[in-house]
């Protein structure tokens, strides 16, 4: 397989596609809209909130909240890259399953 691999095509495509010079910064983020979305509709700030209160609040590294969550780990860390910061409200997994559920319900009250 490594036989067909074309670097200078690879190259090529990256140049193209401009991946030295993107429109966008890399790196955290904790804005309140990502795209037209807000936070709270994006499953990643979910995920990292998650995340990030069982790695802070319990010391666990991201292998072991990937299996706590049953969640990919390499999904883990994506998600807590785009949204670095813990809601200072998330203290226990029961305040962000709490939040989760309020936000879950005023969804379905504003789409009625």
């Amino acid at each position: 397989m490594a036989e067909n691999f074309d670097l200078k095509r690879a190259l090529e495509t990256l140049a193209m596609d401009d991946w030295l010079n993107p429109t966008e910064p890399f790196g955290g983020t904790n804005t309140e809209l990502i795209g037209d979305k807000t936070k709270e509709e994006d499953p990643r700030y979910w995920i990292s909130q998650a995340s990030l209160m069982l790695m802070n609040n319990y010391k666990r590294s991201a292998r072991s909240v990937s299996r706590v969550l049953g969640i990919d780990r390499d999904r883990i860390v994506r998600s807590t890259k785009l949204y670095v910061d813990l809601d200072p409200k998330f203290e226990t997994p029961e305040d962000v399953v709490e939040a989760l559920k309020e936000y879950q319900k005023q969804t379905v009250r504003s789409t009625k």
